[in-house]
């Protein structure tokens, strides 16, 4: 191969990798313009949110009981102890729990008929 055959060699590609960048580019361009309009929904329903730490494990549970449907948020502490309780008793009256970091219980609000 001489000097002259390398050369029309590399700018073969050359061009060839400019338009792959082009082409990258536009993709990208693409992509963040449907990524940035996707619209909002006005509600998202689950039977179940949980919020989780860098180590997976779950720090705050919002759900709905499965036996009654009613709905419950608890919050955890680091050992994953439950130290808060939002939610309603098994009469169905409004209840809310706050303990101590071993879990026993120091404050108890509970509506009564």
């Amino acid at each position: 191969m001489n000097i002259d055959q390398r050369l029309a060699r590399l700018e073969r590609q050359n061009r060839l990798y400019r338009n792959l960048f082009i082409l990258a580019g536009l993709a990208v361009v693409v992509l963040l313009t449907f990524g940035a309009t996707r619209p909002i929904p006005d509600v998202v329903r689950a039977k179940r949110f949980e919020a989780v730490n860098n180590q997976g494990k779950a720090t705050a549970v919002m759900a709905a009981f499965r036996q009654h449907g009613d709905g419950v948020f608890r919050a955890y502490n680091r050992a994953g102890v439950e130290v808060f309780y939002a939610g309603s008793s098994s009469t169905g009256d409004g209840r809310v729990e706050v303990k101590a970091k071993s879990g026993k219980i120091i404050v108890e609000l509970s509506g009564r008929k």
